[in-house]
């Protein structure tokens, strides 16, 4: 067990709390997209690619693959760099869920 006060218990906590903030990310998007069905509302491209590129789930995954790695890793400003979403984070998450779509589109339409 690890002792509360010690480096190591802090750094955990640290830990635990950016991955409450991943999900808190991923569900806020979910529950944006919910709204919209409930209303029938159909969003605007750029509406939607800013919502879909949260509930895609792909920066909630990078931030929590962050929590079984070492210190020297998972280090604050680790977290802090994927929570700001760089442009190259950004731009993998827009092909990601892109890909997504489009695969989501076929599938349905077979």
């Amino acid at each position: 067990m690890i002792k509360q006060g010690s480096g190591t218990y802090d750094q955990t906590r640290k830990r635990f709390n950016n991955g409450i903030e991943a999900f808190k990310l991923i569900v806020g998007a979910y529950f944006e997209e919910i709204k919209w069905r409930e209303k029938k509302y159909i969003p605007k491209t750029q509406e939607y690619m800013q919502v879909a590129t949260k509930s895609a789930g792909y920066i909630t995954l990078a931030i929590i693959s962050f929590l079984g790695m070492e210190d020297n890793v998972s280090t604050t400003e680790a977290f802090e760099w994927v929570f700001s979403q760089p442009d190259i984070l950004r731009a993998a998450n827009i092909i990601c869920r892109q890909t997504d779509d489009i695969m989501g589109h076929e599938v349905i339409n077979k």
